[in-house]
């Protein structure tokens, strides 16, 4: 939560699936210290963290008091936090089931340290909201769907979502689907939820580009969540010659409803 509108956009999605989910939440704010300390002197610096705590502080309660006047049980966190490594260190001591982060307008690339620290390095599920929405019984859930989903990707939080759902989970095949949906699924992680699995419907389609087939079936279908895996990771060498931009970054770029980024399995 950075207090934006984008960050207060994803808080409202998220209510409303706490409230249906049952879950609760945690408001986790990170600040920049380089960004607030403009001094040497360790007194002024001191104070300027201080009073920058007390503002952080009431906004954090404020929006603590906002969620649970709508049932949902939550608490908050904020932190200093300079280097990115140690994102990985309180995400750890959380151990969230999702992180939920919001898209800005100006920042359609949806770029910066923590959200590509997101796409790229944390092996989590992350919900990423774009613009004003709720999460209702009716929402249409679509999950594209290749041998490398099945292979290194847990589904179960978006089948958790589609229990709450009167719509079955659209499949957007990115592979030859011609193979039996048992076949397809033979994973253990997938097996494991047969009953999900039955209720799944293979939509084909003969484009070969892979963001190209995703707004199509979205627009098609009427999709109001996404379910994507993040793909093959990429080695700091390759990065380092081809550059950090991925085909999960030009979906996230392309696409304006929410997005779920499934666990790695």
């Amino acid at each position: 939560m950075d207090f934006s509108e984008a960050s207060y956009i994803a808080l409202k999605y998220i209510i409303t699936v706490a409230k249906v989910v049952k879950g609760n939440i945690h408001v986790l704010h990170i600040a920049n210290p380089e960004k607030i300390i403009g001094s040497e002197n360790a007194v002024v610096v001191l104070r300027e963290i201080t009073d920058e705590s007390e503002k952080i502080e009431s906004k954090l309660t404020a929006i603590v008091e906002i969620i649970e006047a709508e049932g949902v049980d939550a608490q908050y966190q904020f932190f200093f936090v300079k280097k990115t490594r140690m994102l990985r260190e309180l995400i750890g001591e959380i151990n969230p089931d999702l992180i939920v982060v919001g898209k800005k307008k100006e920042k359609p690339k949806f770029s910066g340290r923590f959200t590509s620290f997101l796409q790229h390095k944390y092996s989590g599920s992350v919900l990423i909201i774009s613009k004003e929405a709720e999460f209702q019984p009716d929402t249409q859930i679509s999950m594209e769907c290749y041998n490398a989903i099945a292979d290194n990707h847990d589904p179960k939080m978006a089948f958790e979502l589609d229990k709450h759902t009167d719509s079955e989970i659209l499949l957007i095949p990115l592979d030859d689907l011609s193979k039996p949906k048992e076949e397809f699924f033979s994973k253990e992680t997938w097996r494991s939820l047969e009953k999900k699995i039955q209720k799944l419907r293979l939509e084909g389609s003969s484009d070969s580009e892979r963001v190209i087939r995703i707004l199509k079936h979205l627009l098609v279908n009427k999709t109001e969540l996404l379910c994507i895996g993040r793909g093959e990771r990429k080695t700091p060498l390759h990065n380092f010659f081809f550059g950090r931009s991925s085909t999960i970054s030009k979906i996230v770029k392309e696409v304006n409803i929410p997005i779920l980024i499934l666990d790695d399995d």
